[in-house]
């Protein structure tokens, strides 16, 4: 127990030193969801009811508008704090009176230095930022569109269209066509014709894809 009544305001005072960071990581978190939540609901707005008739939604998602994700990309944090070390029993250690330091942080900031005439200039310094680390495979989830008929008025997409909607969602093509009874692959796109249209899709439409994703297009018979 401590007896000077300075060392008994600045143990009641203290916590630690992990405790004022997480507490800091929190507030970050929660900013940042805050953020994402406004971003997704616009999201779902858009994309949640493929059926609906709003005209301008539908525009969104004929040209795969994806509203904005903010991000805060980080925080640096600079806090003085009165350091001292106190030595607590391990829990998890197998001899009872195995004793572990652990660093106690009490804050310097104006109210306690002049309530309790703590000395500032005693105070350290503490500096840390708090970055977010990105996944280690950045994806853009989508819908995606029906690619054999547009939406607005039921007309065939053509294959100059499609390239488009696969450019902007990061897709890769493979196109079938069928032969009689038979079906091949057409392996060099470049011969397609821009004016090709299609008759079926793998996905089906309003799935949910990624970039680099195979969607599988079947050429329409037209003979």
């Amino acid at each position: 127990m401590p007896t000077n009544p300075i060392d008994s305001i600045r143990e009641a005072l203290s916590a630690p030193l992990g405790d004022f960071i997480a507490a800091v990581g929190r507030g970050v978190g929660e900013a940042q969801a805050a953020l994402d939540e406004g971003s997704l609901e616009k999201t779902l707005e858009i994309y949640s009811d493929p059926d609906s008739s709003d005209e301008m939604l539908q525009v969104l998602r004929e040209m795969g508008y994806q509203p904005t994700f903010y991000t805060i990309p980080e925080v640096k944090a600079a806090a003085k704090m009165s350091l001292t070390f106190s030595q607590t029993q391990s829990a998890n250690s197998p001899q009872a009176r195995r004793l572990r330091p652990k660093l106690y942080a009490t804050p310097m900031n104006a109210t306690v230095s002049n309530q309790y005439n703590l000395n500032v200039q005693a105070s350290s310094q503490i500096e840390f930022t708090i970055r977010p680390i990105p996944p280690d495979e950045l994806t853009r989830i989508r819908r995606l569109p029906n690619l054999v008929k547009k939406p607005i008025d039921d007309t065939s997409r053509t294959w100059a269209e499609i390239k488009i909607i696969g450019d902007q969602f990061g897709l890769v093509f493979r196109i079938n066509e069928k032969i009689g009874e038979n079906t091949q692959e057409i392996t060099d796109l470049s011969t397609m014709s821009d004016e090709s249209i299609f008759s079926k899709q793998i996905p089906a439409a309003n799935s949910i894809v990624r970039e680099g994703d195979e969607i599988i297009l079947t050429l329409q018979n037209l003979s």
